[in-house]
C-alpha cells in the first residue's frame, strides 16, 4: 500500500478549501475534491477533524461517508472488477462545516491524503466545460438539506406560481422556491 499526499497536483478542488501545512480544509457544503484512479482495488480516503457527511462517488456508484472526531481512515468499496481501468473519483461535502444538529455540532475536517494499491496511478479530471457558479450564503448551499433536521431552520418549500406572493421567492418557470 503506499499514500498519496493530499498536495497532489492530480487531486483537484472545486469549491472554498484552504489549505494548511498537512491538509487541505473542507468546510462548505458541496465543495468537492476530484480525481481518476487506475491499478488499484482499494482506496482509504485519510480525514481529520470533527462529524460530517460526504458523498463519495466512484465511477457514479455513490458511497456515504460518516467522519467522526479525530483522525480516522475510511475505506471505500471499489465497484470496477478491472482494477487496469481508469475510475472517476468525486468526494463531495454534504453537509455544513460548523452547524449545531441534535448528535452535537459539526465542524471543519482536514483531508490528508489517500492510500492505494502500490501498483496505483493517479491523474487529474479534466474540468467540465461548463460549470454554474451559486454565490451566497448557507441558504444558497442548502444547508441542512442533507443533515439531520435541526429545528433552526424551515427547510426549502417549492409551491406554484399561483401561490401566495410574499415578494420573497424566486420564480422557476411555473414554480415557486422561497
Amino acid at each position: 500500500m503506499k499514500t498519496i499526499d493530499f498536495s497532489t497536483a492530480e487531486i483537484q478542488g472545486i469549491g472554498r478549501f484552504v489549505a494548511g501545512e498537512d491538509h487541505l480544509a473542507f468546510d462548505w457544503p458541496g465543495t468537492q475534491l476530484h480525481f481518476a484512479l487506475s491499478g488499484t482495488a482499494t482506496l482509504t480516503l485519510v480525514m481529520d477533524g470533527a462529524r460530517n457527511w460526504f458523498n463519495a462517488d466512484i465511477n457514479g456508484h455513490r458511497q456515504l461517508i460518516e467522519t467522526g472526531n479525530g483522525t480516522a481512515q475510511y475505506t471505500l468499496t471499489w465497484p470496477a472488477e478491472d482494477t487496469s481501468a481508469v475510475s472517476t473519483v468525486r468526494i463531495t461535502q454534504r453537509t455544513e462545516g460548523v452547524a449545531a444538529t441534535p448528535e452535537g455540532r459539526t465542524g471543519t475536517v482536514r483531508f490528508k491524503g489517500l492510500i492505494v494499491d502500490d501498483e496505483a496511478s493517479i491523474s487529474a479530471i479534466p474540468f467540465p466545460a461548463r460549470t454554474m457558479e451559486f454565490i451566497g450564503d448557507s441558504d444558497t448551499a442548502a444547508y441542512g438539506n442533507m443533515g439531520p433536521r435541526t429545528g433552526l431552520r424551515p427547510t426549502c418549500l417549492l409551491y406554484t406560481s399561483d401561490a401566495a406572493d410574499e415578494e420573497d421567492s424566486v420564480d422557476l418557470g411555473g414554480r415557486r422556491i422561497i
